[in-house]
């Protein structure tokens, strides 16, 4: 997550001989990470579904674990799905990218076969993710942006969920949730920890996983065959 040259894939998907060696990636290629700004999830959704579809090994679950503290969070700039202040009518707002864009990217996600889950973790604030926008609850709710700030407000204007610099009184653009989720169907596909007590988070991941029975892989693309060769005439003709 966060600026678009930061989005990358640090564990690939692959057969690892043991556990042991995929503890050793995780170490070398996780542990070093540090959470800070921002939760540009739609740009990290077509980046996993894509290292889906091409290093997918056959008889695999497909899990996509979202392990955040944050609700997405859109980049400004002049690249795909970006909000510039030069262009501030022609680029799509925060509430666009969050109500459309990123629910877009996951319900793709969800068409491959994959499962999309969210393990919530609290941020500096102590405050967890907003469960329901990741479970579709937020239905019929406003996310409403400053038109020339793109400062925004997530939930129907409540103070929790506005950023310190969102005006109330200035234009904005609003959008209306629909009820989509980003998590796939089910009872069991978030869970949200309450502080950063490692034990019980893992536990938590744990028992969310494996509570659920193997996802069924869509069928392959199908493709008509090949026709066969025109017949040329034994006299040559």
């Amino acid at each position: 997550f966060g600026h678009p040259s930061r989005t990358r894939i640090r564990i690939p998907l692959t057969n690892y001989n043991s556990l042991a060696d995929f503890n050793s990636a995780v170490d070398s290629e996780v542990k070093p990470i540090t959470m800070k700004c921002c939760t540009n999830f739609a740009e990290a959704f077509v980046m996993a579904r894509e290292h889906f579809q091409s290093e997918y090994i056959n008889g695999n679950d497909k899990i996509l674990l979202i392990v955040t503290d944050g609700t997405p969070y859109q980049n400004y700039g002049t690249d795909k799905w970006m909000w510039s202040s030069r262009r501030p009518k022609s680029s799509i707002s925060r509430c666009d990218y969050t109500v459309q864009v990123v629910p877009d990217q996951a319900e793709k996600l969800h068409n491959d076969g994959v499962r999309v889950v969210l393990a919530g973790v609290p941020n500096i604030d102590g405050r967890s993710p907003l469960a329901d926008f990741f479970n579709g609850a937020l239905a019929g709710s406003e996310c409403c942006a400053n038109s020339d700030t793109n400062h925004a407000c997530l939930w129907d204007r409540r103070s929790e969920w506005c950023a310190s610099s969102f005006e109330q009184n200035k234009p904005s653009k609003c959008r209306t949730y629909d009820g989509r989720k980003v998590v796939s169907d089910g009872s069991n596909n978030v869970f949200t920890a309450e502080n950063w007590d490692v034990d019980p988070i893992n536990e938590g991941i744990k028992g969310m996983i494996c509570s659920a029975g193997r996802i069924p892989t869509p069928p392959p693309t199908s493709f008509s065959p090949t026709p066969s060769p025109t017949t040329r005439n034994t006299d040559g003709e």
